[in-house]
């Protein structure tokens, strides 16, 4: 479940007024792989129904194709007393597919950007993938991770980003999880002079209000866009999400999530013409992730 993913305030702006935009990273840690309990007939499930009892990867041999779609808004600062505004559309289309109770690959082949106002042509932003292993597994979880987009983006140079992680998951009790998953990032071409590195701590809470179907949560944590610039390109997301499992025989069938975020909200260091508080850029996402069980 990657529910509306990892947006800087740097990449959303390009996203939408350069050339429509580069494509939502990859969740770094994909539910999943939590011990099987037992279903209401006595059978036991591959991968428990509850997003909060699940693992941060999915036991073996389970394919989980899924499409993400997002509306993102800007109406942002120009440095010259005005705004700009822009709206689009992005999709996502991937799958992850769990080779064994710890491993698990995943890719986005498919990320389109369609820009609404300003109205535009769709912008293909490349494709993407990852793999993520589970080293610690129990009531705390610990893996290591890393995901690679080749940035492909209509009428503009290419380029490549790598962004290795640590997910870490704490299951609090069978009802509350929290994820924490500190990360790199480095992006090299996109006609930068040299490779830009930063980093991110997303942080999400879950917590099942219907168990084991409905769930809510909680996003935010910390970034750095640029570590050259660091002073100015500090952000704080925050974000909140509801998502409904639908159950079957071997566990999940279908997750729906929804999710409203601030990429950036919150920019302690925003330069002159920029706002310490971005409530101006926000994306609006819907995600449906299904499971195969092979």
């Amino acid at each position: 479940m990657s529910i509306v993913k990892g947006l800087s305030f740097a990449a959303v702006c390009t996203f939408l007024i350069t050339y429509g935009g580069a494509a939502l990273a990859d969740d770094q840690a994909a539910p999943g792989g939590g011990p099987p309990p037992a279903g209401e007939g006595g059978e036991h499930l591959r991968l428990p129904v509850s997003v909060t009892e699940r693992g941060i990867t999915n036991p073996a041999l389970i394919l989980s194709p899924v499409l993400d779609l997002g509306i993102v808004r800007a109406q942002l600062p120009n440095g010259l007393g005005g705004n700009i505004s822009a709206t689009g559309l992005v999709m996502d289309l991937g799958a992850g597919f769990s080779i064994t109770d710890d491993f698990g690959v995943r890719a986005t082949p498919l990320a389109l950007a369609i820009p609404i106002s300003p109205s535009g042509s769709p912008q293909y932003g490349g494709a993407s993938f990852g793999a993520t292993y589970r080293f610690v597994k129990g009531d705390f979880e610990l893996g290591g991770a890393a995901d690679v987009m080749i940035n492909t983006p209509s009428g503009a140079s290419a380029g490549v980003s790598v962004s290795p992680s640590i997910p870490m998951r704490a299951h609090l009790g069978k009802v509350a999880a929290l994820d924490i998953v500190p990360q790199v990032n480095i992006t090299a071409g996109e006609g930068l002079k040299s490779a830009v590195a930063g980093m991110g701590i997303p942080v999400r809470f879950l917590y099942d209000v219907v168990e084991p179907v409905f769930h809510v949560g909680a996003q935010t944590g910390f970034l750095i866009n640029d570590f050259s610039d660091a002073g100015h390109t500090i952000g704080i997301p925050l974000g909140f999400l509801a998502g409904y499992a639908v159950p079957g025989p071997n566990g999940p069938i279908v997750d729906i999530d929804a999710a409203f975020t601030w990429p950036e909200l919150f920019v302690p260091g925003a330069p002159a013409g920029v706002n310490a508080v971005e409530a101006g850029l926000f994306v609006v996402g819907l995600e449906a992730t299904g499971y195969l069980y092979l």
